[in-house]
């Protein structure tokens, strides 16, 4: 009886007998596989043409900086602040925005409407922290519009940020120069004097030195000889990114992002 079953048990094709039980199902489920099957490739057509769009409108989000930045570099600033605005629309964050409220950032403020500067600067600075130099130019940038646009408590925020967040960044001395100013304006001289000292006594360029030393002199407070640093080779004054202030002389005044 055993070896009756062990010979029927190897006469079976399992594969075939698999193959005949799908085929079963299917015939009778056949409706709702189609279902499945059509319902898959509507939710894959769906996902390819969402992402095809995507791609193009990220493409044409670049495009669009990319003419912001040349409208913004012929004097169009109105133009460039109509594209950087059209890239918002789309793309609200994301790496063009970040470019475009950059943009936007420096054609306002060549407008002179710097509080609105400031604000699209700090929105860029959300955004492009992390890529490298831009973040602490940011930071300068939107606290040297809060300074011109006369919100000095705001300034100083932002100049603290960057101080906080980059203190070995070469924009750090120019963000204490930028504190001080903002202290004086602000009525708070002792805090600026104490900066002025601060930028002295630190390894600072000679630039800076020399109007902190200037500063102090119009405060009426002594200042530590410097003969022995006068001796030595000047520190070339470093130049920063972004900087646009009446305040600051013009010789460490650039501008903006180098890609």
């Amino acid at each position: 009886m055993t070896r009756q079953w062990v010979k029927e048990e190897l006469k079976k094709d399992y594969l075939k007998a698999a193959v005949e039980m799908v085929i079963n199902y299917s015939k009778r489920k056949k409706e709702y596989i189609l279902y499945a099957a059509i319902s898959v490739f509507v939710v894959s057509a769906i996902a390819f043409i969402t992402y095809s769009r995507f791609k193009k409108a990220t493409e044409l989000a670049y495009e669009k900086v990319g003419f912001a930045e040349l409208f913004l570099k012929s004097g169009d600033m109105d133009r460039s602040i109509e594209l950087a605005d059209q890239v918002l629309a789309v793309h609200p964050r994301g790496i063009p925005a970040g470019y475009a409220n950059y943009f936007k950032a420096e054609s306002l403020y060549k407008k002179k409407q710097y509080e609105a500067a400031a604000k699209s600067y700090v929105a860029a600075f959300d955004i492009l922290r992390k890529v490298k130099d831009i973040g602490p130019m940011l930071l300068a940038s939107a606290a040297n519009s809060y300074e011109s646009f006369g919100q000095y408590k705001d300034a100083i925020v932002y100049y603290k940020k960057l101080l906080d967040d980059y203190s070995e960044h070469f924009l750090a001395v120019e963000a204490r120069m930028g504190l001080a100013r903002c202290f004086e304006l602000s009525g708070d001289n002792q805090s600026a004097i104490n900066i002025y000292r601060n930028v002295i006594s630190l390894n600072s360029p000679s630039l800076y030195k020399s109007i902190a030393e200037h500063k102090l002199r119009s405060f009426g407070e002594p200042v530590v000889s410097q003969q022995s640093q006068a001796q030595s080779p000047s520190i070339p004054a470093p130049q920063s990114q972004g900087i646009n202030n009446p305040n600051i002389p013009s010789a460490v005044q650039t501008n903006p992002i180098q890609k």
